[in-house]
């Protein structure tokens, strides 16, 4: 029984992979794939866009509802067709989804003076092109649903599609033998239902009825009434579906008395013992392998065979094992203009069992090899001398049997390079038409095949010169971000991910970055584009490999094109800054580690004597004292000055760095945040100078640290500072 409940959506969110059968995208049902102009996306319908490709046409379209109403389809209402998806193909497992195949409003149509001549029910089918979305070539939907719009809901529906009955004085619409009728899936005889498959490009069909429901139905969509009596089975909702899944019975034409019935029975089963929907071997209408029939011998045969299968050369049946096979001009494989014909077919007795039997071939060019236009299927070959062999002769056109590779008798096969290809072959294996036979020429135009092909440096085989080298170019440089590994052919394209003031790329800021700066001053090429902050902003920035040296990109820290002393104050700016690169490589480190320093070393000291005043006495102050010997120079204060120790935070060491612009007694003093003195450090007299004072905090714990500086000339000035052990 089908039974109809309002509101409740039969559409779940579809995800299709396209795995197994790319061809066939399903439109996905959802809230979301509702039109704008169609206010019910709650019944779970698919209002993608349709195609006229594929329809069904409905001569009659209306709902019974549950006091035995009937509503006839109107504008404004719709109908559906939908297929069911079990991709496990096991009921109710959890996988299943329903896939909307299509659907349509219901339409008036008009005459050229606006009267109303008639109403279209039809559905259009989702698709483009030459296919259906989400339905396979010779499938039929699932099921049909119909929305009424005055009713706001949707509607369970079945098809009456009885094939149609041509007589006009037919009181019904059941068939009565000697009537005629429509056949509309060529089977022959008149179908009780049948709803025309999806068979390609261009088509539609013409239904008969469908009737939606709200209450109880059978399965020919009939209301089944409160208390109805189907002692009489053809009384309208008495209809049931068989042991085949055939709706018989009620108001289907089909009597009960032909329900499906399948007689287990030993040794050949005859009509008698099967009908309804079952064909002899018990399968039903729906089944995949169904139309097994009775042959002319008796037995049930699959529908690819013929009903003679059984029978041998003199008509006799023989239904015990295999066929006896003899037919048409043959006699048990003899020809029947061979000299040996009547002979071998007296020697066999007629017919020989086909499981007795091999291929043999004759030689008719007496090179000692079959030919194949000469071929047998024989049980006794000693009987024809003729026969020498079970394989044949490729080339019984050339008697040496001396063929090249392009298909010339005695030609010859030409490898001067020693690459084991003939060298009138190309690389895909297609012959040169000056040189192949006439045979091969016309097989490659029937392929389609050119001559021509050579293998580019990437070593692949192709026709079109403009794909050359393709699979193996790109960037080379392994520490370019868009490096590729299996490329053997630089494109000169490369970019690379370059942090500010890292010049070195080790991940570190540090006095070390120095170095190329120093390397690649004065060299230019083109400037960095910058998405977002400025140019000495700690972010991955992109570069090009458009210098005359890659490590120059890196050593322009601020990307402006040029390598010069901005780029010193970008190095200052993101000192201790630190990074990973997911791309690392040694060649920068070995880069700089095999360069004579020396040679650079009017750039360094040009470098050493304009770095900026506020970062005098930095790491980088020494090491370029210590790397080249610079004297720092030496210039009076201005003031009394206790710059921020270096580095801070530290573990466990640290320096100090203090300016006296008179001669004074220095005192520095170290304290805890408490107020405690750690340290009191008796400096003694200083005169003018900068001076530095390096402190060890390895006998003290982690925290936040004081350090003070005293004069005698009354000056203090305090700064903070922090171990991190």
């Amino acid at each position: 029984m089908y039974i109809n409940k309002p509101y409740r959506s039969y559409l779940k969110i579809l995800i299709v992979i396209l795995f197994f059968f790319p061809k066939n995208v399903y439109s996905s049902c959802n809230f979301y794939d509702a039109l704008a102009d169609f206010e019910h996306p709650e019944a779970g319908w698919c209002f993608n866009q349709s195609t006229i490709q594929f329809f069904y046409n409905f001569s009659e379209a209306f709902v019974t509802y549950d006091d035995g109403s009937r509503q006839d389809l109107i504008p404004g209402d719709a109908i559906g067709a939908f297929k069911r998806n079990d991709p496990d193909g096991v009921p109710d497992s959890g996988d299943e989804v329903d896939i909307c195949l299509g659907w349509s409003y219901i339409v008036e149509d008009y005459d050229e003076n606006g009267n109303i001549i008639g109403t279209a029910y039809q559905v259009y089918m989702n698709g483009t092109d030459s296919y259906i979305e989400g339905l396979d070539v010779g499938g039929i939907p699932t099921y049909f649903k119909i929305w009424i719009n005055d009713d706001g809901k949707e509607y369970d529906s079945i098809i009456d599609n009885k094939e149609p009955i041509l007589n006009e004085d037919v009181e019904n619409d059941c068939y009565e033998e000697g009537m005629e009728f429509e056949d509309i899936n060529g089977n022959g005889i008149w179908d009780a239902s049948v709803i025309p498959a999806y068979q390609g490009f261009d088509t539609q069909h013409n239904l008969q009825k469908i009737k939606g429901f709200e209450s109880e139905v059978d399965c020919n969509g009939d209301v089944i009434p409160e208390g109805l009596d189907c002692s009489d089975s053809s009384t309208a909702g008495c209809a049931f579906l068989d042991d085949c899944r055939m709706c018989i019975g009620g108001d289907t034409c089909l009597p009960a008395s032909e329900a499906s019935y399948y007689n287990e029975v030993e040794g050949f089963i005859t009509e008698s013992d099967f009908g309804g929907g079952y064909d002899c071997n018990k399968y039903c209408p729906d089944d995949d392998e169904y139309g097994y029939f009775i042959g002319n011998c008796g037995d049930c045969l699959s529908p690819d065979l013929d009903p003679d299968f059984w029978k041998d050369c003199n008509d006799d049946c023989h239904p015990t094992a295999t066929p006896y096979g003899c037919t048409g001009d043959q006699d048990c494989g003899l020809k029947e203009f061979d000299s040996l014909y009547l002979e071998y077919s007296d020697t066999s007795n007629g017919c020989c069992h086909p499981d007795d039997m091999t291929t043999w071939y004759a030689d008719n060019d007496l090179d000692l090899l079959g030919d194949p236009d000469n071929q047998y299927s024989l049980c006794l070959p000693e009987l024809l001398d003729s026969i020498v062999t079970n394989s044949y002769d490729y080339h019984p056109d050339c008697n040496s049997n001396s063929v090249d590779d392009c298909g010339i008798c005695d030609g010859f096969y030409l490898d001067q390079d020693g690459d084991g290809i003939n060298d009138y072959v190309d690389c895909m294996g297609v012959c040169n038409p000056t040189y192949a036979s006439d045979e091969i020429i016309s097989e490659q135009e029937l392929n389609g095949e050119v001559f021509g092909a050579m293998l580019d440096d990437c070593g692949i085989c192709d026709i079109n010169p403009n794909n050359d080298n393709e699979t193996c170019t790109g960037c080379t440089d392994p520490d370019a971000i868009n490096y590729v590994p299996d490329a053997t052919i630089n494109d000169y394209e490369c970019y690379f991910g370059v942090w500010p003031g890292d010049t070195d790329r080790n991940g570190l800021v540090d006095q070390f970055d120095i170095i190329p700066v120093g390397v690649f001053w004065g060299e230019q090429g083109s400037p960095r584009t910058l998405t977002s902050g400025n140019d000495y902003t700690w972010q991955q920035q992109i570069g090009y490999d458009n210098w005359d040296n890659t490590p120059a990109l890196y050593a322009d820290a601020n990307g402006d094109g040029v390598i010069n002393i901005f780029d010193i104050l970008v190095v200052f700016i993101n000192y201790n800054s630190t990074t990973e690169y997911l791309n690392f490589t040694s060649s920068f480190s070995d880069y700089y580690a095999n360069i004579d320093l020396s040679l650079y070393r009017a750039e360094f000291e040009n470098i050493y004597m304009n770095l900026p005043n506020i970062h005098e006495n930095s790491d980088i102050h020494y090491l370029l004292e210590n790397l080249f010997g610079f004297d720092p120079v030496i210039e009076i204060p201005s003031q009394f000055k206790l710059h921020q120790n270096r580095p801070n935070p530290f573990n466990p060491t640290t320096k100090i760095v203090y300016e006296i612009p008179i001669s004074s007694n220095v005192v520095i003093t170290i304290s805890n945040i408490a107020g405690e003195v750690i340290i009191e450090n008796q400096l003694g007299l200083k005169e003018p100078g900068i001076y530095s004072f390096d402190f060890d905090g390895s006998n003290i714990s982690s925290g936040v640290y004081f350090y003070q500086l005293e004069s005698s000339n009354g000056t203090v000035i305090k700064n903070k500072m922090m171990l991190i052990k």
